[in-house]
């Protein structure tokens, strides 16, 4: 996966879709 950014913002944030699948081990999968 590669991200390529055109114009960067100071309040800017990079989030992904979750870890989802780890909840048995007590993993949040919105972090």
């Amino acid at each position: 996966m590669s991200l390529k950014v055109i114009k960067a913002g100071i309040l800017d944030t990079i989030q992904d879709n979750g870890r989802y699948g780890n909840q048995h081990l007590g993993i949040n999968p919105t972090g």
